[in-house]
């Protein structure tokens, strides 16, 4: 799908489209037009409540296709402050997703994205310290920043609320406390308490939230809100995702 900038989500629809992606657990996500999130809403609010699940992994596999993959670990993640710490990790998840191996993609991308928050942290010279309580203030001062800048939108305050929102009702709620699907939760995952986690859409989730963690990089220190070009060595990368696919 073509990537236009995040801004030209409406302020008017985005509590709607807020709404309808919670249902599902997903989030507004950065770095997709209005149009594909509008259709991905529709799609989902239009499905039979059984059926809302896979509608919405079908949605996401045509928006994080590899395309998507390839260009953006090329020419986002792996140039944003702090995501690009962690290149490596990010480059093995994709890769196992695309083999099929979705348990040892969700795996390694939950650290992934603690850790890029622990550095934004440090960055401030605050310290998330031991365990994950802390992590929470730190999406909330992401928000805050957004609001007290000189010319703030509301659909960058919604995006980073339901990131923000993902963190403490489902990755980081207490396990015996977790009520929503697919077991996407960060204690029951590294703990092995959970062990149905390896939903091909679980990983997808994640990859969102990675992308508003990019996103409210390039709001905080600069830098494009339109998606990374498909370049030709991103054309390389894609063509490799996709004949790991075909071999599943």
């Amino acid at each position: 799908m073509p990537a236009q900038p995040t801004t030209d989500i409406s302020a008017s629809g985005i509590h709607r489209l807020a709404a309808i992606f919670k249902s599902v657990d997903w989030v507004v996500p950065a770095y997709i037009p209005l149009g594909a999130l509008s259709y991905c809403a529709g799609t989902i609010e239009r499905a039979a409540e059984p059926q809302k699940q896979a509608e919405l992994e079908t949605v996401l596999r045509a928006v994080y296709d590899e395309q998507h993959f390839a260009s953006f670990l090329i020419g986002l993640y792996g140039h944003t402050r702090h995501v690009r710490d962690f290149k490596a990790q990010m480059a093995e998840a994709i890769t196992a997703w695309f083999m099929g191996l979705h348990h040892a993609a969700v795996a390694t991308m939950v650290p992934v994205l603690e850790g890029v928050i622990r550095k934004i942290a440090r960055e401030s010279q605050r310290e998330v310290g031991n365990g994950t309580r802390k992590v929470i203030a730190e999406l909330e001062e992401l928000i805050a920043k957004e609001d007290r800048s000189p010319h703030p939108f509301e659909e960058r305050i919604v995006m980073l609320t339901g990131l923000r929102d993902f963190f403490a009702e489902r990755l980081l709620v207490h396990t015996d406390d977790y009520n929503g699907f697919d077991q996407l939760n960060r204690h029951g995952i590294l703990h092995g308490i959970f062990e149905q986690y390896g939903n091909a859409v679980n990983f997808l989730r994640l990859i969102t939230l990675l992308e508003l963690l990019s996103f409210a990089m390039v709001l905080a220190h600069g830098g494009s809100s339109f998606a990374p070009e498909y370049t030709p060595e991103a054309q390389k990368l894609a063509k490799r995702y996709r004949q790991l696919k075909q071999r599943i």
